[in-house]
């Protein structure tokens, strides 16, 4: 399901199809208290959700890496199912964003293969279990890309590099 905007009906499609979800994206920034708030209500019965898309994360207080697990403990649940994230950090310096926030991430989400950041490119785990920055690999919310199988295909085409290579957009992430 891919939403442009937010309202009651968007609410109740999204209630009554989750245990059928297998990719959500809701593309609004009207109402991001009210979008967060209901995926965290529904987040145990998406059961079968690989992409979810635009969770925005807003550190605050304390540590932002500990405001910012706080945010996505509500959708560990999706950890059996979860290979596709994508994030919108606010406020955080995206060269530090990875490299403290990836060792939480996978704990939460074990299956997860592609973080999508638009100021990153997309984060990617190889099947070795390595992290790399993937810069040519991009997600635009307002399009709705993976019905078109592209990340699914990118899997299969990950740059095998082991060091930074800049001409293929490849960056080694330390986790």
């Amino acid at each position: 399901m891919d939403f442009r905007l937010y309202d009651s009906r968007v609410a109740w499609q999204v209630r009554n199809h989750a245990a059928n979800l297998t990719h959500l994206n809701i593309a609004v920034m009207s109402y991001e208290y009210e979008v967060r708030q209901l995926l965290k209500d529904v987040a145990p019965q998406l059961t079968r959700l690989r992409f979810l898309g635009r969770w925005l994360l807003i550190p605050y207080g304390r540590s932002w890496v500990d405001t910012m697990l706080e945010d996505l403990q509500p959708l560990r649940c999706l950890g059996r199912t979860l290979v596709f994230l994508h994030i919108s950090v606010q406020r955080v310096s995206s060269t530090t964003c990875p490299t403290k926030l990836l060792p939480h991430i996978e704990a939460l989400f074990p299956k997860l293969r592609i973080i999508l950041e638009s100021s990153l490119g997309s984060l990617v785990r190889r099947n070795t279990c390595d992290w790399i920055q993937w810069r040519r690999l991009e997600f635009n919310p307002n399009e709705w890309q993976i019905l078109e199988d592209k990340f699914e295909k990118a899997l299969q085409d990950v740059p095998e590099a082991t060091s930074d290579d800049p001409a293929a957009g490849v960056y080694m992430i330390q986790s």
